[in-house]
């Protein structure tokens, strides 16, 4: 006997990004914009009676004990998976005794700061609380959620959110008018532990005075109101930024040509996603977007730019008002 559940779990892009000093617990606080998109991994979760007979196929990883088994193909372990992860946190602390096999099909790729692991965390959460009936309110699946990763609680709800302290406080924003997204996911990954370790390293050698501000409730409010009234505005006069893009472009100059072949392509506005590795382009539409893509992998195999776009994935894809959808 088995039951099924499944979800795709969506991606976000951080149309805004500023890092505060890492604190005595080794957290560092943001403040950020997150928007959901509509690239996503596929999750299916089974509630057996048994998996005693379950096999993997030829190249795929699979990690079994006596309760949880996980499949997919990961960039780590499936042990260390954040849906083993949120998994095995859940039937703890509900003190629930039963046999899952998760499988997954990647669609977001690792380390690109697209949330990849904390969409699929907080949609396996969904999940259980709903397979087991747990009746769970956000509030109570966020405080498991971030003890798997400070963007999980936003990935329970989605949509456009301003996000503050460690990821965990997440207010609504209005939704974004329709425009097209533009992925641009190189062939290598970004760390996240890399990339705040360098972030704080490269301030020590080169303070500026708004690292230091205080980060108190009065500043997050007024931000939240500039935030709100600037979403308002076309892309093109948006003056969000990222911290780590100064780092990023530094570590690989790659990045400053990648921007100035998307600003050739009439991009609106142009970023870098979390702490890397994925660039982001808005356009004016999806079918701009697509159309940029279009031309882009044509370029892929040109001579002229094989260099800058080898290996690089495209999506062209748009925003969410959800970070999950349930079928």
């Amino acid at each position: 006997m088995e039951t099924v559940f499944n979800a795709t779990a969506f991606a976000k892009i951080n149309l805004d990004l500023r890092i505060g000093p890492k604190a005595d617990n080794g957290y560092h606080s943001i403040l950020s914009i997150f928007q959901s998109v509509s690239l996503g991994d596929e999750i299916c979760l089974n509630v057996l009676s048994d998996f005693k007979n379950q096999e993997a196929g030829s190249g795929i990883a699979i990690q079994k004990d006596s309760d949880i088994l996980v499949e997919g193909e990961f960039d780590c372990p499936p042990e260390r998976t954040t849906l083993y992860k949120a998994a095995s946190i859940f039937l703890r602390r509900q003190g629930i005794k039963t046999r899952l096999h998760i499988k997954v099909v990647k669609g977001i790729p690792a380390k690109a700061g697209l949330g990849g692991g904390s969409a699929d965390a907080a949609a396996i959460l969904i999940l259980l609380n709903k397979a087991f009936k747990t009746g769970l309110d956000t509030e109570e699946l966020s405080s498991i959620g971030l003890s798997i990763g400070s963007d999980v609680p936003f990935f329970l709800t989605g949509g456009t959110a301003f996000v503050h302290g460690r990821g965990e406080r997440i207010e609504p924003l209005p939704p974004l008018g329709k425009m097209g997204i533009l992925l641009l996911c190189p062939s290598f990954g970004v760390s996240t532990d890399w990339a705040y370790t360098a972030l704080d390293s490269y301030r020590a050698k080169e303070p500026r005075g708004r690292y230091d501000a205080p980060w108190d409730m009065e500043n997050i409010e007024a931000r939240k109101l500039q935030i709100t009234e600037e979403l308002k505005n076309s892309p093109r006069l948006w003056t969000f930024q990222n911290d780590f893009v100064p780092l990023l472009y530094n570590e690989y100059p790659i990045y400053q040509a990648i921007e100035a072949l998307l600003r050739s392509e009439g991009a609106a506005f142009i970023s870098i996603s979390g702490s890397g590795s994925t660039v982001f382009a808005i356009f004016d539409s999806l079918g701009k977007a697509e159309e940029v893509k279009k031309s882009l992998t044509i370029a892929q195999q040109a001579d002229v730019s094989q260099k800058l776009l080898y290996g690089m994935a495209l999506h062209a894809i748009k925003p969410l008002e959800t970070s999950l959808r349930l079928s």
